[in-house]
């Protein structure tokens, strides 16, 4: 859904030039006021949805009124319980249980963007209450994603951002340690996450594993030796946790 505004260029029947454009629009909108009562130079309003223009009020005009719009569109909008999300395609606000499609059968509250109708889409369902998962999901050239989380709204234990991974395999020096930088998935985490960690490889008893410089996009595996030789094919197992979208506990 955009907005913009246009200038009346024409009367009966009407024609309306949107700002930026040179030429008026080849057809006359739908409109929530009656066309009748404008005049060339009025200025307007306007809602592109999809393929759909509406005018919807004029400068210095009265206000639409809640009634006048879409039920989608209002300030409350309309309850879809029972019915199948997928045929809600055009820009607007929905609530509803039992949804088919919806991430779960609890309330939500849904919201439909639409970039081309019917084939490029995004739906975000978030929860009725504050203790909840926030869910989204894509239409790509008419074909439906899964529902991925976009948020931990309240203490459900499932973390914000997660990754896990291996370090490379060291050779340790006698009373020594080597340090090996991580790099983690680009954009997975906004604050440095919680890391732990396991050592992997022959006998580790004298061997300990540490994190250092931990930052939202890497951190540093330090493996130390207390033994008297070298050590061999010595790596270490890595989690990274970040619970909430502000905090990496929680």
């Amino acid at each position: 859904m955009k907005f913009n505004w246009a200038t009346v260029t024409g009367v009966n029947p009407l024609r309306i030039t949107l700002d930026g454009d040179t030429e008026p629009l080849p057809f006359a909108p739908d409109s929530l006021i009656d066309p009748l009562t404008l005049v060339v130079a009025d200025r307007l309003r306007v809602e592109l949805s999809g393929n759909r223009l509406a005018v919807l009020g004029r400068m210095r005009g009265a206000a639409v009124s809640d009634a006048q719009l879409p039920e989608r569109l209002r300030n409350r909008g309309p309850d879809i319980s029972g019915l199948n999300l997928n045929n809600y395609l055009f820009n607007g606000w929905y609530r509803g249980k039992n949804v088919t499609n919806a991430p779960t059968t609890d309330w939500f509250y849904f919201e439909v963007m639409a970039h081309i109708f019917d084939l490029w889409e995004h739906q975000r369902a978030t929860p009725l209450t504050s203790s909840g998962t926030i869910f989204q999901r894509w239409r790509l050239n008419g074909v439906w994603s899964s529902w991925q989380k976009l948020a931990v709204v309240g203490q459900d234990g499932t973390p914000f951002a997660q990754a896990a991974g291996s370090s490379s395999a060291e050779t340790i020096p006698a009373y020594d340690n080597v340090r090996v930088t991580v790099t983690l998935p680009v954009g997975r985490f906004s604050v440095a996450p919680i890391v732990t960690l396991s050592l992997r490889g022959d006998d580790i008893r004298s061997l300990s594993v540490s994190s250092l410089s931990e930052t939202a996009s890497s951190f540093i595996v330090q493996i130390s030796s207390q033994a008297s030789s070298d050590k061999f094919s010595i790596g270490a197992s890595w989690n990274a946790t970040q619970m909430t979208s502000g905090s990496a506990a929680g």
